[in-house]
Formats: C-alpha cells, sequence, structure tokens
C-alpha cells in the first residue's frame, strides 16, 4: 500500500470514530469486567511540520515539547482508572484550557453505562476550576483536583497522620472536611527534594537573565532606552513564568531622559517555599473515601501522562505533517487506535506480573528472531521448519 492510500483508511476510520469508539469501549469494558469509576482527564499538544495555514486546527499556544517554532494541535483524553481510552478530541492548538471539559463531558454521557453510582473524574489544577467543578456535579459525577485553594489556616501538625503513595513513599497528611468536600492536605519529603532542585534551576536560569538586562545597561552598545528594556524585560518573564511572579522587579528610569540606569529585584520568599515546599491539597466531592483512597485515586492521574508519553514516542503522534484537518484528526485518531492495543498488551502483561513500559518491553522483544528454513525431502515435497 502506498502512503496515499493509508491517509485515505486513515480518514474512512475517523468517519466512523463514533461507532468504533463505542464499540471498542464495550468490547474492552467485557474482556477486563472494567466498571469505569474512574474517569481521568487530560491535555496534551504536538506540533506540526510545515504552516498550517490550510488547517483551522493548527495555532500557535505554549509548546509541551519546547516547540514554539511550529503550529500546534491540542489533543483532548479521557481515560478509564485502568487505563483504556473512553473519549478524545482535537482541538485548536491553543486551546489547553478548562473550557474543553464540557465537550468531553457530553461525549461521555452518551457512551458510558449507567451503573447507579457516579463516576469520580481526576484532573489537574488547570483544568479543575470552580465553574467546571459545579458543571461536574451538576451531570451527575464526582471529582477529586488538585485544589488552587490553600487551608493553611486549618491544618493542624499535631492531628497529622502518616500514609503511603502508590511507590510505599510515606506521606505526612491530614483530612479537613469543608463546605461539602473533602480537602486532603499532603506534605511529601520526596516531593519537596524533587520541587527545591527544580526552584534552583528556574532561579538561577531567571536571575541570569535579570543579571544580562542590568549588564546591558552599561555596556556602550547595550540596551539602554526605557521601554526597550522593559519589552526585553516582559519577554524574559514570559520565558520563565514558573518562578517570575515571584519577583518584584523594578528598573530605575534617569529622570533627565528615557535611559534606564538600573535595575533591582526582590524574591518573595514565602510564596516560592509554598509553591516548591513539597505541599499540595486534594480536593474531592466524594465524602466517603479516607485519605489513602484519596491520595491513591490521584495518583492514577499518572496512567494519562503515560499514555501522552507512549502516543509520542513510541505510536508516531508527533510530528504531524498533513495540512488539512480532516487528515490532522485522522492522524491523531489512528495514534489513539494504536494505544488501545498497546494498553489491551500492556493490561494482559500486568496480569502476569510484567510491568516494564511500552519503550522497554519493545527492547526486549526484539532479541526474539524467528527463522524460517524451506527444503524438498526424497519425496520432492517442501518442507518449512
Amino acid at each position: 500500500l502506498g502512503k496515499n492510500a493509508l491517509y485515505k483508511i486513515g480518514e474512512k476510520l475517523y468517519e466512523k470514530k463514533g461507532y468504533i469508539d463505542l464499540r471498542l469501549q464495550e468490547r474492552e469494558g467485557a474482556l477486563f469486567n472494567l466498571d469505569r469509576k474512574i474517569i481521568l482527564y487530560d491535555l496534551t499538544n504536538t506540533y506540526m511540520e510545515g504552516t498550517g495555514w490550510k488547517s483551522d486546527l493548527a495555532k500557535y499556544g505554549h509548546s509541551k515539547e519546547k516547540r514554539m517554532d511550529c503550529p500546534l494541535v491540542t489533543l483532548g483524553f479521557v481515560i478509564d482508572g485502568q487505563g483504556f481510552p473512553l473519549a478524545s478530541k482535537v482541538l485548536r492548538g491553543n486551546q489547553m484550557g478548562p473550557e474543553t471539559l464540557k465537550d468531553m463531558l457530553e461525549e461521555l454521557q452518551k457512551s458510558l453505562p449507567d451503573t447507579g453510582k457516579a463516576p469520580i473524574v481526576i484532573m489537574d489544577a488547570g483544568i479543575g476550576t470552580q465553574g467546571n467543578l459545579d458543571m461536574i456535579r451538576e451531570k451527575g459525577y464526582d471529582y477529586l483536583v488538585v485544589s488552587r485553594k490553600h487551608y493553611d489556616k486549618e491544618i493542624d501538625p499535631d492531628a497529622m497522620i502518616e500514609i503511603t503513595d502508590g511507590k510505599d513513599r510515606v506521606i505526612k497528611a491530614q483530612l479537613i472536611k469543608k463546605d461539602g468536600e473533602q480537602i486532603l492536605y499532603c506534605e511529601s519529603a520526596m516531593r519537596r527534594k524533587k520541587e527545591e532542585a527544580m526552584k534552583t534551576r528556574l532561579q538561577q536560569r531567571f536571575e541570569s537573565g535579570l543579571e544580562k538586562i542590568r549588564a546591558s545597561l552599561t555596556k556602550p552598545r547595550g540596551t539602554k532606552n526605557y521601554d526597550k528594556v522593559l519589552i526585553r524585560l516582559g519577554k524574559l518573564q514570559e520565558k520563565n513564568n514558573r518562578v517570575a511572579h515571584f519577583y518584584h522587579i523594578e528598573v530605575i528610569r534617569d529622570p533627565k531622559n528615557n535611559r534606564a540606569v538600573d535595575l533591582k529585584w526582590t524574591v518573595d520568599t514565602g510564596l516560592m517555599e509554598e509553591r516548591f515546599g513539597g505541599r499540595y491539597y486534594l480536593r474531592t466531592s466524594r465524602m466517603d473515601l479516607g485519605p489513602s483512597d484519596i491520595k491513591s485515586l490521584y495518583t492514577t492521574l499518572t496512567n494519562v501522562e503515560d499514555s501522552f508519553r507512549s502516543m509520542k514516542s513510541d505510536l508516531g503522534m508527533r510530528p504531524i505533517y498533513h495540512q488539512k484537518d480532516l487528515g490532522i484528526r485522522s492522524h491523531l485518531y489512528i495514534t489513539v487506535l494504536a494505544y488501545h492495543v498497546l494498553q489491551y498488551l500492556r493490561h494482559q502483561l500486568r496480569g502476569q506480573g510484567i510491568h516494564i513500559r511500552w519503550a522497554g518491553l519493545r527492547e526486549r522483544l526484539m532479541t526474539h528472531v524467528r527463522v524460517t528454513t524451506s527444503f524438498t525431502n526424497d519425496e520432492g515435497r517442501r518442507v518449512f521448519i
């Protein structure tokens, strides 16, 4: 088959997407007795080769792969607690916000069976706005999300308990019941260590940029115009937005002309410590869950991140060479279908106690070779071994 023939087949598969998704969902549910009580939702994007001018989906935005030079396309993806896909939708490349959840929930309501108990939707803080949480409840679901709001005044150090995460690491926690929700406060030493290293790296990069801007104020050909310095500073802040908002920066202007003469900054160490201190809050509408249950459920969100990693590195999701929307949608849909097969295999392997990443499994299987030898025997028959 030639490339164009495969593209046409991909487009025909996409035309039957609704039917295929429903049948796969039913078949996988029957094969593995999946109850679909847990729904994990997240977004990722991938980049396109070419200008993308023929596509309404191709837009410039924040690339998770640092490809700011290419137009992007976003994929919204829903999987169940065992990692099997439930729904997917291709979105514009600059559409990574909380407004994407409504369409996905409507698609799920068409296909999920009514089991009498509300599924719980798990997502990250970027999607879990108050408006989305209210909408989830209206549609008959529960939710579990990292809280944007902090409840420091409610924490009692003497009431902390110890629980373990999915990797048997000890976490200090406290459960708070407030306004019809449960809030689980978590302190993780491992997470704190990881975030400290990340904070140091981000700070060094940002402050190095600030030093360069300040040094240019005294160089013969450096940028000294006040307005241009502000533009340069704005670009640096945008590039380092994860730490820039913790800094108070002042550009000193010469009152006699429009030249900047100095750059000063201070850091809000308290807020930065709160953000990178290994502390976080999990918020859920389920009142029957204990601290270990809440933490264990939220850990399953890593299944979505793992699925995105597999689709991008192993299943050919990136880059996209198609220039028209139908081709783009069919390309991403073939990746989703391939992930169904991958997840089926991984689920079977986990049942046998084999917990290897897909890339590692492929590497091991590359050593397995079958050689076929053929010859004619003395009766004149062709034999294959």
